[in-house]
């Protein structure tokens, strides 16, 4: 096989099993970075998840703060309260594109984007 092929079957496989920490099932041969649109298509697609995991920590954040006050963050959970999802659709779903998306965050939760309530949830 060409290097450069074997760059393009191979590489990308191991780099999901380095950072990833997913082994690839046994026999697997060919071009499997293909059946990922990330590595594929959209090669710096995963930063978007990770602010979005870190909007999510902030949001909970916040609407925890409004309507359990005290409340360990680890056992907080908002199906039991419909002001919480009155909460997101006013101040987060409504909006739309009114708004640059950091403006929004600011209006949402009172502060612009920030990993402190990620890094207070996971880290902490």
């Amino acid at each position: 096989m060409f290097p450069v092929f074997e760059r393009l079957y191979f590489q990308p496989v191991h780099l999901v099993e380095k950072y990833q920490f997913i082994k690839r099932p046994e026999g697997t041969v060919g071009p499997d970075w293909a059946t990922k649109i990330h590595i594929a298509t959209y090669p710096v697609y995963y930063q978007n998840y990770q602010l979005g995991e870190i909007f999510a920590s902030q949001v909970k954040n916040y609407v925890a703060q409004i309507f359990y006050k005290d409340a360990n963050m680890k056992e907080v959970t908002f199906w039991d309260k419909g002001e919480a999802g009155d909460y997101l659709k006013k101040q987060i779903y409504f909006p739309g594109k009114k708004l640059e998306w950091n403006e929004m965050i600011k209006e949402a939760t009172g502060e612009y984007l920030t990993a402190k309530y990620f890094v207070e949830q996971y880290v902490n």
